[in-house]
């Protein structure tokens, strides 16, 4: 927990990176759902 705390604050731009790369794959993988839910419902009527 303290080693992380310190590679926090040592690191801060790396990590806001990190978050933007990981948010946009977030909205890859909904993306992806959402497509899927609508081809179940579009095969389902």
């Amino acid at each position: 927990m303290n080693a992380w705390r310190y590679r926090k604050t040592g690191s801060t731009r790396e990590i806001d990176k990190y978050k933007g790369h990981l948010s946009q794959e977030i909205k890859k993988y909904l993306q992806a759902i959402n497509e899927c839910i609508t081809l179940m419902k579009s095969i389902a009527h």
